[in-house]
């Protein structure tokens, strides 16, 4: 099970190469897809599950990893939609750590509509230097998330994974919760000085909408604006 971010994706291949054999299945859990890929090239296609973690947690000072919120959900499947002896094995296993794990028919398609939640929050909260309560205690602050939530959803609609409308419900009232003290980790990385995933999420994200010719201005804008945080981050060294 692969959890980390995207910022240590390379140290952490490195490190769990030695244990991948033959029969070894990876589960990633990282946000974006641009993972999928490269995990495949390095450790064959048939050894990378699809994953999807929904989960809301930190790191405090100590290194240790706090929930922070309900729920506990790990969503797996094989990549071409087959049913598979191992998957459910997988789910087993993380059934009997107390994880709610159901079946999901289509697992990048899950990951694609968790990818433009993902992205959405996170282009909110760092466009507007605030939890998502705070963007919505201002004038034209819902209006504004719900429109960085249309430009993700028609990049995933035209990559062929339209977000079904009750996923597309619940990210909207997420979005416009009044006092919710809401963040997703990329903005807490931001606030604390920390490199962000931006290229993973947003940068993948834009760059695929590009391809497909789907505008996204105010993505690209929060895409810019994490790009300079990274740069400075990388000057202070």
């Amino acid at each position: 099970m692969l959890s980390v971010k995207s910022t240590t994706l390379e140290a952490a291949v490195r490190d769990l190469a030695p244990a991948v054999g033959s029969g070894t299945a990876i589960l990633p859990l990282l946000n974006g897809m641009a993972h999928l890929d490269h995990l495949a090239d390095r450790f064959g296609d048939g050894a990378v599950l699809g994953g999807v973690a929904k989960v809301v947690t930190t790191l405090n000072e100590d290194g240790d990893i706090l929930r922070m919120a309900p729920p506990t959900v790990v969503l797996t499947g094989e990549r071409d939609g087959r049913p598979s002896a191992r998957v459910d094995e997988v789910r087993e296993v993380l059934a009997g750590a107390g994880i709610d794990t159901p079946e999901v028919p289509d697992i990048i398609g899950a990951m694609w509509h968790k990818w433009v939640f993902i992205t959405t929050l996170a282009a909110v909260t760092s466009l507007a230097r605030g939890a998502v309560g705070e963007v919505n205690a201002v004038p034209g602050g819902t209006e504004f998330g719900l429109a960085v939530l249309a430009e993700a959803a028609a990049v995933s609609a035209a990559a062929g994974y339209p977000v079904p409308e009750s996923e597309l419900g619940f990210t909207a009232r997420t979005l416009a919760t009044p006092d919710s003290p809401l963040t997703p980790s990329l903005y807490r990385d931001l606030l604390a000085g920390h490199p962000t995933e931006v290229e993973h999420v947003l940068g993948d994200l834009t760059a695929r909408a590009r391809a497909l010719a789907v505008p996204t201005p105010l993505l690209d804008l929060a895409t810019l604006q994490l790009r300079v945080h990274e740069r400075r981050v990388a000057a202070a060294g």
